[in-house]
């Protein structure tokens, strides 16, 4: 709504303003913040920053607008019910974290948008968009001090009050949760319960989903779709919060190879818990996260975002320095400890949508042999 115009600018002028300088806004919301980001020349950022901070702390919010909006949004809602990732991420979350925000769509219902309104809005913005509860990040060419004062000018005189930002933690549930769909192929995610996004284990974590299932060379893809033939697209990934974590592998399946493609699965999963990362897995990975790291973070697009989000979540913002540092601090023992701990199908989540899914049962039979 914040892109429907604000009290100097209607949505059309604020879309012609930011074209006609060739500039890059936009914005998203994930489970834990949402961000507004531009991109743009240095000779034009502030005429664009001066669009952006409008919108921010000026939105029209008309309620006409609101129920035009609703009409787009239950078309994404749509959207993602045709893609079978997302139908099977989303039933993830849902049944992993059930009763807790991070098990909530980002979209909403459409129950949930159809009861929005202005007043809901506001007051939302009111609560949240506040001083305490933002970061504003900014790389590339520019002067400090004219930047400062530009941020000044719109969000010095928001008031520092708002909600704490403390959330209660999810609980992981071990569920299995099944979507027949007219998907002619079948997706499967299988997650264990991991550590959140701050902990002391991160940069092994990363080394870890690296070897198992983050990578060409990783075990998963060489065994099931490089050996086995049995998926086009298998992995691994993690994904870490303020309080809580998952580590999950999925894979794309016909319904011919599904069992197969499984229990080979499963097979990788039980020898590197069992046996471990070989040390050559071990230096590869941690060289590639490294390299990863700094190519990551060549764009000030990439420095932004790893700037905002650190400073947001974590309340501090690691350096190159500090991450390079801390993937050659990890040794082969901690990985292998994360193996063990992780993967533990007592304690598992299932997530599957196809056309030719099978019950809860045939799952169970295989993951707890």
């Amino acid at each position: 709504m914040l892109f429907k115009g604000t009290k100097s600018r209607t949505a059309f002028e604020i879309a012609e303003a930011v074209d006609a300088v060739g500039a890059n806004l936009n914005a998203f919301t994930s489970k834990q913040y949402t961000c507004f980001y531009l991109k743009t020349i240095d000779t034009k950022l502030h005429t664009v920053a001066d669009v952006l901070f409008d919108m921010i702390t000026n939105p029209l919010l008309d309620d006409a607008d609101i129920e035009v909006e609703k009409g787009v949004i239950c078309e994404e809602i749509g959207m993602y019910e045709d893609s079978p990732d997302d139908v099977m991420i989303s039933g993830f979350y849902e049944g992993v974290w059930q009763g807790n925000m991070l098990g909530s769509e980002i979209l909403g219902t459409r129950q949930t948008v159809h009861s929005m309104n202005s007043e809901i809005l506001r007051n939302f913005m009111r609560e949240r968009y506040t001083p305490g509860r933002m970061i504003i990040a900014v790389a590339g060419s520019f002067e400090p001090e004219k930047v400062l004062e530009h941020i000044k000018q719109y969000f010095g005189s928001i008031q520092p009050d708002g909600g704490d930002m403390d959330c209660k933690a999810a609980s992981f549930n071990s569920c299995i949760k099944l979507f027949k769909r007219d998907f002619e192929q079948t997706n499967i995610c299988i997650g264990f319960e991991a550590d959140r996004f701050a902990s002391e284990n991160r940069y092994a974590i990363s080394i870890f989903n690296s070897i198992l299932g983050g990578s060409s060379s990783s075990r998963l893809f060489q065994q099931i779709r490089e050996k086995l033939g049995l998926a086009y697209s298998v992995g691994s990934s993690y994904s870490g919060y303020l309080k809580e974590g998952i580590f999950a592998i999925d894979a794309g399946v016909n319904a011919e190879s599904e069992k197969e493609a499984l229990l080979a699965i499963k097979d990788v999963l039980c020898e590197i818990k069992e046996n471990g990362v070989t040390q050559r897995e071990f230096e590869r990975a941690r060289e590639q996260i490294k390299a990863g790291t700094v190519m990551g973070l060549e764009s000030s697009a990439a420095i932004i975002s790893h700037m905002g989000r650190s400073q947001l979540l974590e309340n501090g913002i690691r350096t190159e320095e500090d991450i390079l540092a801390g993937v050659d601090s990890v040794t082969i023992e901690q990985v292998n400890a994360l193996a063990n701990r992780y993967i533990d199908f007592s304690r598992c989540a299932v997530s599957a949508v196809g056309k030719y899914i099978h019950d809860e049962e045939f799952y169970k039979s295989i993951l707890s042999k």
